[in-house]
């Protein structure tokens, strides 16, 4: 027996329109919808509803978010450049000082702070970067520093 033939004898002689039906329905979907089960048709239909409209924002703000994804990468990259190249600028300038010094040129106490800083920079830079190629101002380091500590002794900057 199926539902409807059950169903039959109550409603015999009651018509039903389309208005009726979807009446009906929708005082279901609320009556589900208050019982504090789980089910929520409204919220269900809302978030179908919200999907549908919202289809082209969720591609735009996917497509967004990948390109967000891309220049981050990239400012990462030109950042470990940017580095890369400061740190090579400050050995060729602390190789040159050194071979000034070496040549005896005279310096003022400005410049062999700079030089210094430089130093400085250069080594936190390497110790930081492993894969950097070092080890070529090791000597001249030591140059730099013993000459600015004899002439910080002596007094005799230019």
């Amino acid at each position: 027996m199926h539902l409807l033939d059950f169903m039959s004898p109550i409603f015999r002689g009651i018509t039903f329109d389309i208005q009726d039906v979807l009446s009906l329905t929708v005082l279901s979907m609320t009556v589900i919808q208050v019982v504090p089960i789980k089910i929520n048709p409204w919220s269900t239909l809302a978030k179908w509803i919200g999907h549908v409209i919202n289809a082209d924002i969720d591609k735009k703000v996917d497509k967004l978010s990948k390109s967000i994804d891309y220049l981050k990468e990239q400012n990462e990259q030109l950042n470990y450049a940017f580095n890369e190249d400061r740190a090579i600028t400050a050995r060729v300038r602390i190789l040159r000082f050194g071979d000034e010094v070496s040549r005896n040129v005279k310096h003022s106490e400005e410049n062999f702070e700079q030089v210094l800083s430089d130093i400085d920079m250069y080594e936190k830079y390497c110790s930081k970067h492993p894969e950097f190629k070092n080890n070529q101002t090791v000597m001249t380091t030591g140059i730099i520093k013993e000459a600015y500590e004899k002439h910080l002794k002596n007094r005799d900057f230019i």
